[in-house]
């Protein structure tokens, strides 16, 4: 972190969405093979709201992608 901070990187792996939101930041698109996926892990509590269960169930849908796209990420 201290040579992005200090202007010594020319590059920084960092999420997409930081290019899309941030100004002064180019995204540089990388070959399929050197691109890193990351993976997020839900879990619902038995004691939790009906509206916590509707919202894991409509991250599952078609139309759920669509949210977070606009700030990069993709599924």
């Amino acid at each position: 972190m201290r040579v992005v901070v200090t202007g010594d990187a020319d590059a920084w792996i960092t999420w997409p969405n930081w290019p899309i939101t941030k100004d002064g930041l180019d995204m540089v698109e990388l070959t399929e093979d050197r691109v890193i996926y990351r993976d997020i892990n839900v879990v619902l509590s038995p004691d939790a709201d009906p509206e916590a269960k509707a919202f894991l169930d409509f991250l599952v849908t078609e139309e759920a992608p669509e949210i977070p796209a606009t700030e990069g990420w993709q599924r």
